[in-house]
């Protein structure tokens, strides 16, 4: 691949090879945080939920019984998608659906749950507070006095 100036002349050869998109590994950050979440116990999401009943959209993992999904905000650092406008926009359109269905939707980054704790903490605490108390005490080993709940309006 030819190396050029800022004029855009030729000067030199790289010895590496040009990158496509074809030849860059796509890696699926969901199927990465659904195996983390296993190994530390958390109830089995289901995978690429179809959520509306008038678009296509689906969520990355979503617990349907719990009205709770998680989105992999995935790219953010290489400018994909979800850092251009169209695509942010398109994710607020996204989450602002299915809020409006009902659901509680998280957004996690891949760096969020590679360290683990915030993203296991966050998706364990608003699982438990949707379970029932015996059930969400196996979930929370480590809060005793059970799980706090939100007030009742």
């Amino acid at each position: 691949m030819p190396l050029r100036s800022a004029r855009g002349e030729r000067t030199g050869w790289s010895k590496r090879p040009a990158r496509t998109l074809a030849t860059v590994p796509r890696v699926d950050h969901a199927d990465g945080l659904a195996a983390v979440l296993r190994m530390h116990g958390i109830p089995a999401p289901v995978r690429e939920l179809r959520f509306s009943p008038t678009r296509k959209w689906r969520f990355d993992l979503a617990w349907p019984a719990y009205m709770l999904a998680v989105e992999v905000e995935g790219g953010g650092y290489v400018e994909g998608r979800h850092g251009r406008g169209s695509g942010i926009e398109d994710d607020c359109e996204k989450i602002s659906e299915a809020v409006a269905l009902g659901w509680s939707v998280m957004r996690i980054t891949p760096r969020q749950f590679e360290r683990a704790e915030p993203a296991l903490t966050w998706i364990r605490a608003a699982l438990a507070m949707r379970m029932p108390p015996d059930i969400a005490r196996s979930l929370l080993p480590h809060r005793p006095g059970g799980v706090r709940r939100p007030p009742a309006y």
